[in-house]
């Protein structure tokens, strides 16, 4: 399937897109973009629960400043949105590349919501400390399901980075308000 390019992409640009295999619920998959009908680039990437993952992007040396890989990417992203996209491992080129790309940042939780749950951990946490010895098993039970509860939360990492981030047009140094990229 060719489609023509949105947004920063050049009116010469076009994507085929195209399903390279498919295994135990991942699908692989290339994006190849064509400037004028010449192939110019591809982008191969994977997909596992519509959560895109970048294997590799590559641009034909004479193509090359063109605006292609971030056109790549900008069209990865429209293809699904409000999702983050895995750069994976990077070369320091594509550190570079990654780096120069803008992103807006969307909650995964209502991080408000986390810190009440926590203040009234810490309350209920001193209340048993101090009362455990007259404390009822119902009550232990309680505690002791609130603390495996925070100790999940905490081990899932989802505090340490409580957001997605999106890509939008443009770069990080703009300044003006990010705008979806699709």
């Amino acid at each position: 399937m060719t489609a023509p390019a949105f947004g920063i992409a050049p009116p010469a640009l076009s994507f085929r897109d195209s399903v390279t295999g498919f295994s135990h619920g991942q699908m692989d998959c290339v994006m190849q973009a064509f400037w004028d009908g010449e192939p110019a680039g591809r982008l191969s990437y994977s997909d596992y629960r519509r959560e895109p993952a970048i294997a590799m992007i590559e641009v034909a040396p004479e193509f090359r400043r063109r605006g292609i890989a971030r056109a790549m990417v900008h069209r990865l992203q429209e293809l699904y949105p409000e999702t983050e996209i895995n750069f994976g491992l990077m070369t320091d080129d594509g550190a570079a590349f990654r780096a120069s790309l803008a992103f807006r940042e969307v909650p995964l939780i209502d991080l408000a919501k986390v810190e009440r749950f926590r203040e009234r951990f810490a309350a209920l946490t001193r209340r048993v400390e101090t009362e455990f010895e007259s404390s009822t098993g119902q009550e232990r039970r309680n505690w002791y399901r609130m603390d495996n509860a925070i100790d999940r939360i905490e081990r899932s990492g989802i505090l340490e980075r409580p957001v997605k981030r999106i890509l939008v047009r443009g770069t990080p140094a703009d300044g003006a308000a990010p705008e979806p990229a699709f």
